[in-house]
């Protein structure tokens, strides 16, 4: 019963602090020239409404990386108690210039810290544009966060301050409230209650590959999460353990943020056919620190999957379903994609179909398409459109080859 009223108490301030507000980001972005293609996945962002939240998730406005400890994560107020910096639903976390996130105190309520500030620090000027900004050289900590039942809490007020310690990154000072009086963040008993950072993590990396097609290698990445990133540089190397060089003339711009991720691609075509290239990526933030993620590889071979059947330009029936033929020159596994578009950026079915839109791996160099399949194809050929097909494949290593291009017509039906 206890978890219950916990639960509606959160979601409550949850939902009176964020207004119900649902945010939707679908941000596309092309830079032909230094063929550079970014695509941002559309996300919501605390747009949880109550109703769902208590019956369905057990409340949501979490961010999706926090770097507070899971162990020392806990302030102190002598008039409303703990609060906790990494609660089970929902965390705080630290940039290089700013905080955001929540903050859960069980006799307040939820206390926000604010949202990614335009430019790297809150102004702190109107009620709409506040937020808690760090000293990056100090660790201090100034500006205001707000409760929706006690207001607002100063972390630099007249008589004290918040600092974050440059090297452990341990929280101490205080924060004043005027409804709340003093919150203490390093408590000498007991010592082991105070708040402390644990790691930078500027850039949650989900995945990174590279991928070869007919005339040039595609490197892809995404993100969960990204924390005060000033963006990306991708490095080369003929030679997996030799000295890389960087590709890329100008720094890629972070389009992801904190509570979400975003995918990104980049087509190398300094390539020749043959080689494998190994590729690291760089991730920088607004101070100037790097980390490096990979390597990954591919390698340009002309020859690594060919088409078969139909022919580039074949006219083939409605009905029924055509054989695909190909010849994966000794490689493991494949998928068949089809597409309106032939840069396969939208559209796209890929088979065979699985549970993901990703689709299921084909272990044979043919494949007939099931009837709920060949609608889908069918549907995209639709008043005598263009499909273009192509065949992705990897090896045993899981370094992915890509076809080239063909293109068919579905007769009318």
């Amino acid at each position: 019963m206890k978890i219950v009223e916990e639960r509606i108490s959160q979601c409550r301030s949850v939902a009176t602090s964020t207004n119900i507000q649902f945010s939707i980001v679908n941000i596309q972005s092309k830079k032909r020239g230094g063929k550079m293609k970014t695509i941002a996945k559309t996300t919501t962002q605390f747009g949880v409404i109550w109703l769902i939240c208590f019956g369905l998730l057990g409340l949501q406005p979490a961010w999706a990386a926090t770097n507070i400890s899971s162990t020392y994560k806990y302030a102190w107020s002598e008039n409303v108690g703990w609060q906790n910096w990494r609660s089970t639903n929902a965390q705080a976390t630290v940039g290089t210039t700013y905080l955001v996130g929540y903050v859960w105190a069980e006799n307040i309520g939820w206390i926000k810290l604010g949202s990614t500030p335009v430019g790297g620090t809150y102004p702190n000027t109107t009620s709409t544009n506040w937020g808690v900004n760090r000293n990056s050289s100090t660790g201090a900590l100034s500006g205001y966060a707000w409760s929706e039942n006690v207001g607002w809490i100063n972390f630099d007020s007249t008589n004290s301050q918040v600092v974050i310690a440059t090297d452990d990154g341990k929280f101490d000072g205080y924060a004043w409230g005027e409804n709340v009086g003093y919150i203490h963040f390093q408590n000498a008993s007991p010592a082991e209650y105070y708040v402390q950072q644990d790691g930078a993590l500027v850039v949650e990396l989900v995945s990174f590959s590279a991928t070869a097609f007919e005339d040039h290698i595609i490197l892809k990445w995404e993100t969960a999460s990204e924390i005060d990133n000033a963006g990306f540089h991708l490095w080369r190397t003929e030679t997996e353990d030799a000295e890389y060089s960087r590709i890329t003339d100008y720094l890629i711009p972070a389009e992801g943020g904190p509570a979400q991720g975003t995918e990104y691609s980049y087509e190398d075509f300094d390539v020749v056919s043959g080689l494998t290239y190994y590729y690291q990526l760089e991730d920088i933030d607004y101070a100037g620190v790097s980390t490096f993620h990979g390597p990954v590889s591919a390698t340009l071979s002309d020859e690594a999957i060919a088409l078969i059947f139909p022919e580039d330009g074949a006219l083939i029936p409605a009905y029924p379903p055509t054989a695909f033929e190909w010849d994966g020159a000794g490689l493991e596994r494949f998928k068949l994609n089809f597409s309106t578009d032939p840069d396969f950026e939208s559209k796209v079915v890929v088979l065979q179909r699985g549970y993901k839109r990703h689709g299921r791996w084909i272990t044979g160099e043919s494949y007939t398409p099931n009837r709920k399949e060949w609608r889908s194809i069918r549907r995209l050929g639709r008043k005598g459109r263009t499909v273009y097909w192509a065949v992705y494949g990897e090896d045993k290593a899981g370094k992915g080859f890509v076809s080239k291009t063909f293109q068919l017509k579905i007769e009318d039906y």
